[in-house]
């Protein structure tokens, strides 16, 4: 036998494994790469919907209004506060009905109205859209403590993947969907969230979850993580 070369066929095969991953995820970003323009075009349209909804006319401006008027039918001295709660592209939807009508409605609301949290759950809401929408001047409209943004890990975001694309639905959207010519920043992301004004004005949790869809569950179900919404409601009510 002649001397060890320190190489074996465990670390060969390791090697192989490694090259071969290497080219399938080369493939997948290749894949969702060509596929873009099409799912740019459905992200460009349920983004679409949910700046409408939040339009005079739309239908989340008239619940709004009609919720606002059950509180000025309220008795005098009762008080309501409202809790913004969304998972993706939910956060899209409620931060534009946010700025669209909610805001103006609790600042005419004297008093009887208030925002109490905010809690998105992988929101999709691109960081530029989420700082116009919900930093008026440059402030929050709760305390870091009440705006809490859950969040993939960084390494669960990087291997959640969507089958066409290596990493998770919020990586492909800012690396394709928001933009045909850059990456946009999306709050759903730990690592563009940490990097943003969101940094200092809410507070980011990373939690256990493996994947994108598993923050909406409201229990553990056979082969899902337990999700954040029971959670979430607890704290409401110990509010």
């Amino acid at each position: 036998l002649g001397p060890r070369t320190g190489f074996g066929w465990s670390d060969a095969w390791r090697w192989i494994s490694g090259e071969a991953r290497k080219k399938l995820l080369d493939a997948q970003r290749a894949t969702g790469a060509a596929l873009a323009p099409l799912g740019r075009l459905f992200w460009k349209e349920m983004s679409g919907r949910a700046q409408g909804a939040g339009t005079p006319q739309g239908g989340a401006a008239r619940f709004v209004r009609e919720l606002m008027a059950v509180v000025d039918r309220a008795p005098a001295g009762e008080t309501f506060r409202f809790h913004l709660v969304a998972h993706s592209a939910g956060s899209i939807y409620l931060a534009r009905l946010y700025d669209a009508s909610l805001r103006s409605l609790i600042a005419r609301s004297r008093g009887r109205a208030s925002l109490a949290s905010i809690r998105f759950l992988a929101p999709a809401v691109s960081v530029p859209l989420a700082g116009k929408l919900l930093l008026s001047r440059g402030r929050c409209p709760v305390p870091p403590e009440r705006f809490t943004i859950h969040t993939l890990s960084d390494a669960s975001e990087a291997t959640d993947s969507i089958h066409v694309y290596p990493s998770s639905l919020l990586t492909y959207v800012a690396d394709h969907l928001e933009s045909s010519s850059a990456r946009v920043p999306v709050l759903g992301i730990r690592a563009d969230a940490s990097a943003s004004p969101f940094a200092r004005m809410a507070t980011i949790i990373p939690t256990r979850c493996a994947h994108h869809g598993d923050l909406d569950n409201l229990a553990a179900a056979a082969g899902e993580a337990s999700g954040m919404f029971d959670e979430i409601v607890g704290a409401i009510r110990a509010r």
